[in-house]
């Protein structure tokens, strides 16, 4: 018997649309969450205290900064300790919490906003085991990237603890990412990149190489960050980015 609960598109609560045949709500063409970063629901982490504002408007959700950067630990990349912000909550489907050991989905799409561009930014949308910890072992992170280079095109691909899979596409405008989940274990996520005209660019995917994670609920993560050990950040910069999900648990076990 399927279980197919899933979220509000407008108001992130339970519920979905119905109809299709069955008891449950229909899988078929599931509107997606929208990501609100302001909307009460998100907690922010900043550990080095870098972001000063958040707001959304048309979609988008804009973070300006204070002075930071300069520092490996703000990279979600090539480090194992991890001080860049992050905005998360608890993943919740129909009021039930999905643990590390629910057989899940984590299905998202993002979007880079191109007009604001002040520094070389790399950022993730991903489920997480702990996202209150500053260790990338024990965030646990699996899901899509989206990084942005001051001087190139904005690349898209997936994430998993501290390395990523991407592509660069001057005719990329959003991309997929999904990762399936269960048993304390991240699967491999996967990407489908798409021009403006919703043809797919590009593909890929990468190993999760995370078994046995530690901890007992799945969280959704929304992170920022820089692209390089050198990458400063100035105070009043910026990103700006649209994001949605779906995250679906299904009876397997």
């Amino acid at each position: 018997m399927p279980v197919t609960p899933c979220f509000d598109p407008t108001t992130g609560a339970s519920g979905g649309a119905s109809g299709g045949g069955g008891a449950g709500a229909s899988l078929y063409n599931l509107p997606m969450t929208e990501v609100d970063l302001t909307d009460g629901s998100w907690t922010l982490l900043d550990p080095d205290g870098i972001v000063d504002t958040v707001s959304f408007s048309g979609g988008y959700n804009l973070v300006t900064f204070l002075a930071g950067g300069a520092t490996s630990n703000q990279r979600w990349t090539g480090t194992t300790t991890c001080t860049a912000p992050r905005w998360y909550k608890s993943m919740l489907i129909d009021g039930n919490q999905v643990t590390l050991q629910d057989p899940s989905w984590f299905v998202c799409r993002m979007q880079n906003d191109l007009t604001v561009n002040d520094f070389d930014q790399q950022n993730v949308f991903t489920s997480a085991a702990d996202p209150t910890s500053t260790n990338t072992n024990t965030i646990g992170a699996t899901g899509g990237t989206w990084l942005r280079p001051v001087a190139g095109n904005t690349s898209y691909g997936v994430f998993s603890n501290n390395a990523n899979t991407t592509f660069a596409d001057v005719d990329t405008v959003f991309s997929h990412a999904a990762v399936m989940q269960g048993g304390g274990c991240n699967g491999a996520p996967n990407y489908i990149q798409y021009d403006a005209g919703n043809a797919a660019e590009r593909q890929g995917s990468r190993n999760s190489n995370i078994l046995n994670q530690a901890g007992t609920n799945r969280y959704i993560m929304v992170g920022v960050g820089i692209n390089t050990d050198a990458t400063v950040i100035n105070a009043g910069d910026q990103v700006k980015f649209s994001l949605k999900y779906i995250a679906l648990s299904f009876a397997g076990l």
